[in-house]
């Protein structure tokens, strides 16, 4: 929790980019649906604390973490830290929530910034 803290504090330094895909396919044993949330490496900076969650508590632990994952199209989203919730006591992050907020093609120019393309 303290590299979510981290990051936080940072000016948003971090940012990681997923594609949202959908797939339905039907077999012998009956219908099925998949969500998949997956990373475009190309477009992250930084630590991906996404990954790193999945890694220590488990992917069954995150996914329900993501509040509007049912709601949205496939797509390419940002994820984002909400719902942050502090101790009491010490102050420090202690749990939060993860959103998808749309990738458009100007918050890819502003998150750009000084790098260059070519």
């Amino acid at each position: 929790m303290d590299v979510i803290r981290a990051w936080y504090d940072s000016n948003k330094k971090i940012r990681i980019v997923v594609a949202l895909r959908t797939s339905c396919w039907a077999d012998s044993r009956g219908l099925h649906m998949r969500r998949d949330l997956c990373y475009l490496k190309r477009k992250c900076v930084g630590f991906n604390f996404l990954d790193e969650d999945s890694r220590c508590v488990g992917p069954e632990e995150v996914v329900p973490r993501v509040v509007n994952l049912n709601e949205v199209p496939d797509g390419e989203y940002e994820v984002v830290i909400v719902n942050h919730k502090y101790d009491w006591e010490s102050g420090m992050l202690e749990d939060y929530d993860y959103k998808l907020v749309p990738v458009t093609e100007q918050s890819e120019r502003s998150k750009d910034g000084d790098r260059t393309r070519g």
